[in-house]
Protein backbone atom coordinates (compact mmCIF):
# COMPACT_ATOMS: atom_id res chain seq x y z
CA UNK A 1 0.00 0.00 0.00
CA UNK A 2 1.32 3.40 -0.98
CA UNK A 3 1.76 5.94 1.81
CA UNK A 4 0.06 9.30 1.25
CA UNK A 5 2.26 12.29 2.00
CA UNK A 6 1.04 14.65 4.68
CA UNK A 7 0.59 18.34 4.10
CA UNK A 8 3.51 20.42 5.37
CA UNK A 9 3.18 23.32 7.77
CA UNK A 10 4.46 25.64 5.04
CA UNK A 11 1.61 24.65 2.72
CA UNK A 12 -0.94 25.23 5.47
CA UNK A 13 0.58 28.62 6.32
CA UNK A 14 0.53 29.66 2.67
CA UNK A 15 -3.11 28.59 2.25
CA UNK A 16 -4.30 30.38 5.39
CA UNK A 17 -2.19 33.49 4.80
CA UNK A 18 -3.53 33.91 1.27
CA UNK A 19 -7.09 33.23 2.41
CA UNK A 20 -6.77 35.80 5.20
CA UNK A 21 -5.24 38.33 2.84
CA UNK A 22 -8.35 38.29 0.66
CA UNK A 23 -10.67 38.10 3.68
CA UNK A 24 -12.06 34.60 3.12
CA UNK A 25 -13.93 32.95 5.96
CA UNK A 26 -13.15 29.39 7.03
CA UNK A 27 -16.33 28.18 5.36
CA UNK A 28 -15.51 29.99 2.12
CA UNK A 29 -12.05 28.44 2.10
CA UNK A 30 -13.50 24.97 2.71
CA UNK A 31 -15.91 25.53 -0.19
CA UNK A 32 -13.01 26.49 -2.49
CA UNK A 33 -11.09 23.39 -1.40
CA UNK A 34 -14.08 21.16 -2.06
CA UNK A 35 -14.82 22.75 -5.47
CA UNK A 36 -11.17 22.63 -6.53
CA UNK A 37 -9.98 19.22 -5.36
CA UNK A 38 -13.06 17.48 -3.89
CA UNK A 39 -11.65 17.30 -0.35
CA UNK A 40 -13.82 17.85 2.72
CA UNK A 41 -11.00 19.00 5.01
CA UNK A 42 -7.98 21.20 4.49
CA UNK A 43 -5.88 18.99 6.76
CA UNK A 44 -6.55 15.99 4.46
CA UNK A 45 -4.92 17.67 1.48
CA UNK A 46 -1.87 16.13 -0.15
CA UNK A 47 1.02 18.40 -1.15
CA UNK A 48 -0.05 18.17 -4.79
CA UNK A 49 -3.60 19.22 -3.99
CA UNK A 50 -2.29 22.00 -1.74
CA UNK A 51 -0.37 23.43 -4.69
CA UNK A 52 -3.61 23.50 -6.69
CA UNK A 53 -5.40 25.27 -3.82
CA UNK A 54 -2.62 27.87 -3.53
CA UNK A 55 -2.81 28.48 -7.28
CA UNK A 56 -6.59 28.95 -7.05
CA UNK A 57 -6.21 31.31 -4.08
CA UNK A 58 -3.61 33.32 -6.00
CA UNK A 59 -6.11 33.71 -8.86
CA UNK A 60 -8.71 34.93 -6.38
CA UNK A 61 -6.12 37.25 -4.85
CA UNK A 62 -5.43 38.86 -8.25
CA UNK A 63 -9.16 39.34 -8.77
CA UNK A 64 -9.53 40.81 -5.28
CA UNK A 65 -6.82 43.40 -5.80
CA UNK A 66 -7.86 44.27 -9.34
CA UNK A 67 -11.34 45.10 -8.04
CA UNK A 68 -9.94 47.44 -5.42
CA UNK A 69 -9.31 50.62 -7.31
CA UNK A 70 -6.63 52.78 -5.86
CA UNK A 71 -6.71 56.49 -6.25
CA UNK A 72 -3.85 58.23 -8.03
CA UNK A 73 -2.76 59.70 -4.72
CA UNK A 74 -2.55 56.25 -3.08
CA UNK A 75 -0.49 54.94 -6.00
CA UNK A 76 1.84 57.93 -5.76
CA UNK A 77 2.25 57.41 -2.01
CA UNK A 78 3.12 53.77 -2.56
CA UNK A 79 5.69 54.62 -5.21
CA UNK A 80 7.28 57.21 -2.95
CA UNK A 81 7.55 55.00 0.13
CA UNK A 82 11.07 54.94 1.41
CA UNK A 83 13.12 51.78 1.18
CA UNK A 84 12.26 49.06 3.65
CA UNK A 85 14.39 47.76 6.51
CA UNK A 86 14.74 44.39 4.77
CA UNK A 87 16.08 46.16 1.69
CA UNK A 88 18.71 47.92 3.81
CA UNK A 89 19.75 44.63 5.41
CA UNK A 90 19.91 42.84 2.05
CA UNK A 91 21.99 45.63 0.49
CA UNK A 92 24.41 45.66 3.43
CA UNK A 93 24.73 41.87 3.27
CA UNK A 94 25.56 41.97 -0.45
CA UNK A 95 28.04 44.84 0.05
CA UNK A 96 29.81 42.85 2.76
CA UNK A 97 30.13 39.89 0.39
CA UNK A 98 31.58 42.19 -2.27
CA UNK A 99 34.08 43.53 0.27
CA UNK A 100 35.05 39.97 1.24
CA UNK A 101 35.78 39.32 -2.44
CA UNK A 102 38.49 41.99 -2.15
CA UNK A 103 36.76 45.03 -3.65
CA UNK A 104 36.25 48.29 -1.82
CA UNK A 105 32.59 49.18 -1.93
CA UNK A 106 30.47 51.86 -0.28
CA UNK A 107 26.69 51.52 -0.54
CA UNK A 108 25.93 55.23 -0.11
CA UNK A 109 28.50 56.28 -2.70
CA UNK A 110 27.07 53.73 -5.13
CA UNK A 111 23.51 54.97 -4.52
CA UNK A 112 24.72 58.56 -4.88
CA UNK A 113 26.29 57.70 -8.23
CA UNK A 114 23.13 55.94 -9.46
CA UNK A 115 20.37 58.16 -8.05
CA UNK A 116 22.09 61.31 -6.72
CA UNK A 117 21.00 60.52 -3.17
CA UNK A 118 22.13 58.20 -0.38
CA UNK A 119 20.62 54.74 0.00
CA UNK A 120 18.43 55.77 2.95
CA UNK A 121 16.56 58.28 0.77
CA UNK A 122 15.79 55.88 -2.07
CA UNK A 123 12.25 54.79 -2.76
CA UNK A 124 11.40 51.11 -2.50
CA UNK A 125 11.50 50.74 -6.27
CA UNK A 126 14.88 52.45 -6.54
CA UNK A 127 16.27 50.33 -3.69
CA UNK A 128 15.00 47.17 -5.38
CA UNK A 129 16.73 48.12 -8.64
CA UNK A 130 19.94 48.96 -6.82
CA UNK A 131 19.87 45.60 -5.02
CA UNK A 132 19.47 43.84 -8.37
CA UNK A 133 22.58 45.62 -9.64
CA UNK A 134 24.45 44.66 -6.47
CA UNK A 135 23.47 41.03 -6.99
CA UNK A 136 24.90 41.13 -10.53
CA UNK A 137 28.13 42.70 -9.29
CA UNK A 138 28.43 40.08 -6.54
CA UNK A 139 27.79 37.19 -8.92
CA UNK A 140 30.42 38.47 -11.37
CA UNK A 141 32.98 38.87 -8.62
CA UNK A 142 32.31 35.44 -7.17
CA UNK A 143 32.39 33.75 -10.59
CA UNK A 144 35.86 35.19 -11.24
CA UNK A 145 37.18 33.97 -7.89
Amino acid sequence: MREVKKLSAEHLKKIWATANEIHLTKDQLKQIVFESVKEESISNLTPGKAVLIVARLNELRKEYYSKQKKSKLELLRYKLQKRSYSQVMKAIEICNEIKKAGKQFDLDQFAQRQYNKPFDLLTRAQAAKLIQVLLVIRSRLLSHS
